[in-house]
């Protein structure tokens, strides 16, 4: 059946307002415009789909147009069933109740389009409605079955099956726990965590907290999952109760045992982490205790553990101790499983001495650490004595040998040790060029010392004369002289144009002041001050003096 509604392009005469009319090309739902003589303008829209349980929303705007550009009021006029009494427009758009699946079928819903200026003009729209779908089964993505069950562990266990499980419509799906039967036989009896098992939306939650490590245990869990219309549809999926493992010895670093013990040495407490040698199947967290042993000694009674960390606290052995196999015990808990006991095996070794720093020797003759005359000196030894166990070291002033005979060491008399340092006063000028062999022990006071003292060489260097400064000299020593001008009472401080190599502190005392020309006045000379440190005062020359 075929219904013309116009011809386009048409021709408008007299200015005559034209009513809303449906768009050639693209007519309303379920409607077809044939023109033979203008094909271009034909058009078909298939009925509008609408499925049961869902609300439809339509915007008839694009299919109705006023020449006019006048604003379309839309009213309903008649619909095609009693489900569809709440059909109404809001501005352009229709709104149509949800149907049931009883309802499925075709329909036409009736309105009027007016401008203002005509009467409205009359159309319908077809519509089809398909029945509402249950939920399935996703045909590419299956349950976990048999031979890909859901593995359950301890802990809280969280898996969405809205993968698994597809709708059609997009219906919003409630999900509900029906049974969970046992499929082993070893199954049967371990029901107490079939009560921490729930559905929140799609996700099914499992708190196996209960699950005892008894083997492997296989479950069948009955659902089922309804939409707004449908019957609930029954599922099924396949879980397996993975035991929890208590905690283990590392296999790939075992802990230390009496083919291999921890070595502990005599003076160092230490802190050892056991947490690299035990692991953990499913990652829990793990709590350190440390048990006494009888068969051990005092001091190994009072290690301690940070319970969380798995660091041991080893008090420090004595030498009594030495060279004696001793095994500490310790349990690890992942609170799931019963603590679970270990133990390692650690010998008391001697504690080493210190010794010299192979990399930074002590100097010797033939590089001597340098002294200047009238310069006191500090010798830090730390880089040049080491200890392996980290011990405070100790020193001790064994003696000091001049390299002549008859050299005088007296002005050594004071040398001693602070500390890490050597402090060694400021040699006289009668000892340069002397070297000095200075001989001292090192003890940590924990192993047996050294049998033979430690030494270093030092000599005793020229202390070198300051010198004139070559990047600044004097004023009138092959630069400007001084200009100084009347009424001024200028300073020069002498110390920038001086130089000493050995940093000493420069003393400066006046010779004399003597005029270039036979005018300089006796005043001016009798009133130029000079201080000891350095600094020349002029006094302010008078009218005399000017230009000398």
């Amino acid at each position: 059946m075929f219904r013309i509604i116009k011809l386009e392009p048409r021709i408008v005469l007299s200015g005559n307002n034209t009513p809303p009319h449906e768009v050639m090309k693209d007519p309303l739902p379920g409607n077809e415009i044939v023109i033979p003589i203008f094909e271009q303008f034909q058009g078909k829209t298939a009925p509008l789909s609408v499925t049961a349980g869902h609300e439809t929303v339509y915007d008839v705007s694009r299919h109705i147009v006023d020449d006019d550009q006048d604003t379309i009021r839309y009213t309903l006029d008649s619909v095609g069933a009693d489900w569809m009494k709440g059909t109404a427009f809001d501005g352009s758009f229709l709104k149509i109740p949800k149907p049931a699946n009883s309802d499925a079928g075709n329909y036409e819903v009736h309105f009027s389009a007016s401008d203002g200026h005509n009467d409205p003009a009359k159309f319908s729209i077809k519509l089809t409605v398909a029945a509402n779908k249950p939920p399935y089964e996703n045909k590419e993505l299956h349950l976990p079955g048999p031979t890909n069950p859901l593995e359950i562990k301890a802990g809280n266990n969280d898996y969405d099956l809205s993968p698994y499980i597809t709708d059609d419509d997009q219906d919003t799906l409630r999900y509900s726990l029906v049974t969970i039967k046992p499929l082993d036989t070893n199954a049967a009896a371990d029901t107490n965590w079939f009560k921490d098992v729930v559905f929140e939306g799609t996700h099914l939650k499992i708190n196996s907290t209960s699950i005892k490590a008894d083997g492997y245990k296989n479950y069948a869990v009955n659902f089922t999952v309804k939409d707004d219309l449908n019957e609930n549809v029954s599922f099924s999926l396949r879980v397996q109760i993975i035991p929890n493992l208590p905690p283990r010895e590392n296999t790939s670093n075992l802990l230390p045992n009496t083919g291999s013990p921890l070595s502990i040495k005599v003076g160092s407490a230490g802190v050892y982490d056991l947490s690299s040698h035990i692991t953990d199947n499913e990652k829990d967290t793990l709590t350190y205790s440390f048990v006494s042993d009888s068969a051990n000694p005092d001091w190994l009674n009072k290690c301690s553990f940070d319970k969380d960390s798995g660091k041991l606290t080893i008090p420090a052995p004595s030498a009594s101790d030495m060279d004696k196999p001793y095994q500490i015990h310790f349990t690890v808990s992942d609170s799931m499983n019963a603590p679970q006991n270990f133990s390692f095996s650690v010998k008391v070794a001697a504690n080493t001495p210190p010794h010299e720093n192979t990399s930074t020797p002590l100097p010797t003759s033939d590089s001597p650490l340098k002294l200047t005359v009238g310069q006191a000196y500090s010798y830090d030894l730390s880089p040049y004595i080491t200890d392996d166990e980290k011990d405070t070291i100790t020193y001790k002033l064994a003696k000091i040998e001049p390299s002549d005979a008859g050299t005088s060491i007296k002005w050594l008399s004071g040398a001693a040790f602070s500390g890490n340092s050597f402090l060694i006063p400021a040699p006289p000028d009668t000892v340069q060029d002397k070297l000095y062999k200075i001989s001292f022990y090192a003890d940590d006071k924990f192993s047996a010392g050294t049998s033979e003292p430690f030494s270093f060489t030092l000599k005793v260097l020229q202390n070198s004369p300051p010198y004139e400064n070559p990047d600044k000299l004097l004023p009138g020593h092959g630069a400007a002289g001084l200009e100084v001008f009347k009424g001024s009472s200028p300073s020069l401080d002498l110390k920038q144009f001086f130089k000493d190599d050995n940093n000493d502190t420069l003393i400066f005392y006046p010779n004399s002041i003597s005029p270039l020309d036979g005018g300089g006045t006796d005043w001016f000379i009798k009133n130029v001050a000079f201080d000891n440190k350095g600094v020349l005062k002029i006094p302010a020359p008078t009218n005399a003096e000017v230009g000398k």
